[in-house]
């Protein structure tokens, strides 16, 4: 993994699962298909060793990790608590009119008569639905539920998308 590919975190390690090192991962996006046999991944940072990079072996429910280089426990122990890094281009691949949320990072945030109303920073999921941070021109940070009815429009071509929020959602605009 070179430097200059563009790293996306996948969650963080919790504690060790059985006496072979497999690694409990809480992984951000529970229903991720990333991790798979074969792909090297990027652990940061682990103790003194500062980062390390492990290939996948299995891949269990639950976020159940067997590593081909962690053969047991107390070694495992050494990651708890580490960010788990893939390569952006190791993400399965999706349809032209699919996108991951990570890819709207950067986009502008439009209303529906085309004004800039901000730029999408960030992403969460609360559990009901994945939520959009926006830095409006005002400088606020506006969370903004990822659905149809607020978010109607994403234009990938243009790096947009528009929003149609209700009152009171995003600190000034109405």
């Amino acid at each position: 993994m070179e430097n200059s590919e563009q790293l996306v975190s996948l969650g963080v390690v919790g504690k060790p699962f059985g006496i072979q090192g497999a690694l409990k991962i809480s992984l951000s996006n529970a229903e991720s298909k990333t991790l798979r046999p074969g792909l090297v991944v990027k652990f940061a940072p682990v103790t003194q060793e500062g980062e390390v990079y492990l290939t996948v072996e299995n891949v269990k429910s639950g976020g159940r990790i067997k590593f081909t280089e962690l053969n047991c426990r107390n070694r495992a122990e050494l990651f708890r608590g580490a960010q788990v890094y893939v390569k952006r281009e190791d993400f399965p691949k999706i349809a032209p009119h699919e996108l991951y949320l990570m890819d709207l990072i950067g986009f502008k945030a439009l209303s529906l008569d085309g004004a800039i109303l901000g730029e999408v920073l960030s992403f969460y999921d609360n559990g009901a639905q994945a939520v959009l941070e926006i830095k409006t021109l005002q400088g606020h940070i506006a969370d903004v539920p990822y659905v149809k009815q607020i978010v109607p429009q994403v234009n990938l071509k243009e790096k947009t998308l528009t929003l149609d929020p209700p009152i009171g959602l995003i600190d000034g605009l109405y």
